[in-house]
């Protein structure tokens, strides 16, 4: 359980740090907290489906767990390299991440799903 909610913490604190508050730097500490409360059930609620609509329900997610994590490595040394902002767009990186997410996602889900399905 130690991995699972460390991830929604982390996405919690992700989506709220880098995200809401940005967007909103003169919120209160409430609205920060209930921005956070309401992401991690979110969150939440998205791995539960994804979990029950799976075919091997938690097995599948451990077998993308990898091509998932890899999807942050161009994030990380970008920012780890970038000497200047301009260097790389922010948007640019989430747009790779998310349509990695999504690839690996239809990958395993649809099409290895289907092969699974059908022997």
């Amino acid at each position: 359980m130690s991995t699972a909610d460390s991830l929604l913490i982390a996405i919690s604190q992700l989506i709220t740090a880098e995200v809401f508050y940005p967007l909103r730097p003169k919120a209160s500490p409430r609205e920060i907290t209930n921005i956070g409360r309401i992401t991690s059930f979110c969150s939440m609620s998205v791995a539960l489906l994804i979990s029950l609509l799976a075919g091997q329900g938690i097995s599948d997610l451990a077998a993308v767990q990898f091509s998932i994590s890899f999807q942050i490595v161009p994030v990380f040394l970008v920012g780890l390299f970038a000497t200047r902002k301009t260097d790389c767009h922010p948007w640019s990186l989430a747009a790779g991440v998310w349509s990695g997410f999504l690839t690996v996602f239809l990958i395993q889900f649809v099409y290895i799903g289907e092969g699974r399905a059908k022997s």
